[in-house]
Formats: C-alpha cells, structure tokens, sequence
C-alpha cells in the first residue's frame, strides 16, 4: 500500500497549491520534477505582453516548459501562447493546438495571485474568425494545471474516462470507498493507494460529465476498488493496460 497522501489543498495559497502540484508529479511518475524553468524564460512571455501576470501564471508557465521532462507520461500537445486576446479584455495562458480554443485570464483578474481561467471557443460561423467567450474553466490557475496534466497524462498503470450519466457511476459509492474528495478549486479528487478518480464541477469544462481515472502501478482489474471495476465496461478514452478490457 502507498502511504502517499495528496497534498492538494484549494484553501492554501498559491505557493502551497503549486508544491502540491509537483509533490503529486513527482510521486506519481517517480521523476525529479520542479518545474526548473530558468527564469528568464518565463520573464519573456511577460515582455512579450508588456503586461505584469500573476505570479501563479508565472509558475504555470515554468511548469509548461519544463514538462518536456515528463515524457512519455506526459505530453504537452498544445501551444504556450501568452498573449491579448483579440477582441476581448484578456490574455491567454494556452491556445489549443487545433487553434480553436483558448484559455485565458480576464484582465479584472490579472492581479489576483491565482485568477480564474475562462475558456474562449472559436465561431466557425463567423467570417472573421472570432472568439466567443464560453465562460469559467476553472476557479484558479493552480487547479486549471492540474486538470490539463491529468487530461494528457499517461500513468504507468494507465487509465480512462467514463460518463457521469453511465448507470454504474455512484459519487456515494466513490465517497464510501475512497472517503471524501480532496477539493482543489474546480475538482473533486478521490485518491487511495495508487487510484485516482477526478470529476470537474464546472459545467463550461470539457469534462465536466466525466471522470477521469489514472493508476499509478500496472494491477490487475480484480484487485482495483469495485467502484471502478464497475465502470470499466462503460469506459472510453482506455490508456495503458485498460485498453485490453473492453
């Protein structure tokens, strides 16, 4: 049994939150991880702006550029794009590497420590090309981080998805086995011995009818909790060894 523990905590500050960050990485991926960007690196997305960022987006830029470091469990697909976005009062975090999404923080919130992050989705309607502001896509820079690193994580022991809506989903049976969700802005983590389950509560967040599920060891199914032995059958987006059990 793992005696880790998550030290994610969406009431500390933003320090504590990004130590957390990188405490989960390191455990999870058994890597010596810190985001050890130079920086000068980061300095250069704000120039770039001539606007002051939080120092929250600071670290989540360090973060991004050095996860290169992560491979192959981690794969950073999209564009660091760290700029005003047009025809809206924000500057972007991250554009989609499909070019029709971004994540930005509105500039009422640029001198929050660790603002909100709202996605902007482009109109394919429109012939100018515009963006149109969805809404909040997380409560905080930190938890906005932390859900993009599960999105393009590949665990050791692998992982899936699975529908809310799926008749086998039970938030009160993850609760009993698992015990209550460590909350981290957005998030509602469930974490035991090497399993973490993950469900968003923001409804403009793309995963916000799903959770999301990693192993942190490869095990066989009949020793994973019944609640997610349960789920499989209705999982989709299977990484790792979960792609053999459907």
């Amino acid at each position: 049994m793992s005696e880790y523990r998550l030290q994610l905590d969406g009431r500390a500050d933003w320090r504590a939150q990004w130590e957390g960050i990188y405490a989960f990485v390191r455990e999870w991926l058994a890597v010596d991880f810190n985001g050890t960007t130079p920086v000068d690196r980061v300095f250069e997305f704000e120039r770039s702006t001539r606007i002051c960022l939080p120092p929250s987006v600071h670290e989540w830029l360090r973060f991004a550029t050095a996860s290169y470091g992560l491979d192959p469990h981690f794969t950073f697909r999209d564009c660091l794009v760290v700029e005003q976005l047009k025809d809206y009062d924000a500057v972007s975090l991250l554009l989609q590497g499909e070019q029709d999404t971004y994540w930005a923080i509105e500039s009422e919130h640029l001198n929050d420590d660790n603002p909100p992050v709202t996605v902007f989705y482009l109109d394919y309607d429109d012939p100018q090309g515009r963006f149109v502001r969805e809404g909040p896509w997380s409560p905080t820079v930190t938890s906005f981080a932390f859900d993009y690193f599960l999105a393009y994580l590949n665990s050791p022991g692998g992982g899936f998805r699975v529908r809310t809506s799926s008749s086998h989903f039970n938030r009160d049976a993850l609760v009993a086995e698992f015990g209550p969700p460590v909350v981290f802005g957005h998030l509602e983590l469930y974490y035991a011995d090497g399993i973490l389950a993950a469900l968003s509560t923001f409804s403009a967040n793309w995963h916000s009818d799903e959770l999301k599920i990693e192993v942190q060891h490869l095990t066989p199914l009949n020793q994973l909790p019944s609640t997610i032995q349960r789920l499989v059958p209705d999982a989709h987006v299977l990484a790792g060894a979960f792609s053999s059990y459907q």
